[in-house]
């Protein structure tokens, strides 16, 4: 319903999330097809995937979001922030209900 609203057309496009698959792969060691890395328990997996999500969303930019040679990234995209964040900035910003 919301990304209805944002103008998407409501069909899950395969090849985004299949994109999205690969750089989370690429990013967490323990995701890749061949890695002696592994996490022993769910939780710890958990975390890393929240870590990169918002490093995903607000530090890491865009290529194709770029307005006028500025880099964005998807937080700045949907009027989260007005600033690229640093991962310092990230990882000590409170988070809210937690």
């Amino acid at each position: 319903m919301v990304l209805c609203l944002a103008g998407f057309s409501g069909q899950i496009q395969t090849a985004y999330i299949e994109r999205l698959n690969l750089t989370a792969r690429q990013h967490i060691a323990a995701l890749l097809r061949r890695s002696w890395s592994t996490y022993r328990k769910p939780a710890r997996l958990q975390a890393h995937l929240e870590l990169f999500r918002g490093f995903y969303h607000f530090v890491r930019p865009h290529q194709s979001l770029a307005q006028q040679r500025l880099e964005r990234t998807p937080a700045m995209a949907a009027g989260w922030t007005d600033h690229l964040w640093s991962m310092s900035e990230w990882i000590t910003h409170p988070v809210f209900g937690s």
